[in-house]
């Protein structure tokens, strides 16, 4: 069929990178260095979360980057992260104690070579999440 081979050619030059690792947060945590130099053009970002637990659970999912390991971890800019439904400026919101699938994406040319996910836990009565984040781009060629 006519199209097909499209679709192939486009899924094989996604890469999928892990700013979070499906697991307990139970604590404030920084996701892993994440190499973003051999993407291009904007990135999707996609936020599975759990609902927390504890009493009045928060979440909240910040990104950061830094051009090398030898630097250090800044707030990725304001106008990088959008809703890709609007184009509009955008953050995640705050995840609480409901179940939450959340999409926003990055601007690649705004970003430096790394980036990283910062999860902070508030509530009391020890708050905790089950949560993943992953990033979603275009290989460049080669």
């Amino acid at each position: 069929m006519k199209g097909q081979n499209l679709m192939f050619d486009t899924a094989s030059q996604l890469a999928v990178k892990r700013l979070l690792p499906a697991a307990t947060i139970a604590a404030t945590a920084n996701g892993d260095a994440v190499d973003i130099s051999e993407l291009e053009r904007n990135l999707l970002l996609v936020l599975d979360s759990a609902a927390g637990s504890g009493t009045n659970p928060t979440l909240t999912i910040t990104l950061q980057e830094r051009a090398s390991a030898s630097d250090t971890w800044g707030a990725v800019p304001a106008d990088a992260l959008y809703d890709p439904a609007t184009g509009e400026a955008a953050t995640f919101d705050v995840v609480e104690d409901a179940a939450s699938v959340q999409t926003l994406a990055l601007r690649r040319d705004r970003l430096k070579a790394q980036i990283r996910a910062v999860a902070t836990l508030g509530g009391t009565d020890t708050p905790s999440f089950v949560a993943t984040l992953y990033a979603v781009g275009l290989s460049k060629y080669v």
